[in-house]
């Protein structure tokens, strides 16, 4: 398994409390693996440190935001979205699993998430395949 070590980088420079308005400070520091594309025949992590942000006068707290991760998951949105299309040519969950080194639970949610886009209207009415 290759590890991908990085610097993840904000644009902005300190968020600010949405409670208050002041300047939020960095509280605490702690690193962050997400499973990547597989490089070759070997699965990938990138490894990087996220930040906590908590604000002087009302204890109010942030995570830094990781624009790159997928929703609900410790994933990228590239394996998220490779995982999406090997789902979608038809391949079964256990051979995702196997490919791209994801838990068949990861890929079971995934693949529920994919069919509820495709299959259900406003939340609940569910549309009936052709097949």
């Amino acid at each position: 398994m290759y590890f991908i070590d990085g610097l993840f980088k904000n644009d902005e420079e300190s968020p600010f409390c949405s409670n208050c308005n002041k300047r939020l400070h960095v509280n605490d520091k702690y690193e962050v693996n997400l499973r990547h594309l597989s490089i070759g025949n070997k699965f990938s992590n990138i490894r990087f440190t996220k930040e906590r942000y908590r604000c002087p006068s009302c204890v109010y707290t942030k995570m830094e935001n990781i624009p790159f991760k997928a929703s609900r998951h410790r994933i990228t949105l590239e394996l998220y979205q490779y995982t999406r299309n090997l789902l979608a040519y038809g391949f079964t969950n256990k051979e995702i699993s196997e490919i791209t080194g994801l838990g068949k639970n990861t890929v079971k949610d995934i693949d529920l998430e994919r069919l509820k886009e495709k299959y259900i209207i406003d939340g609940t009415k569910l549309i009936k395949p052709e097949k």
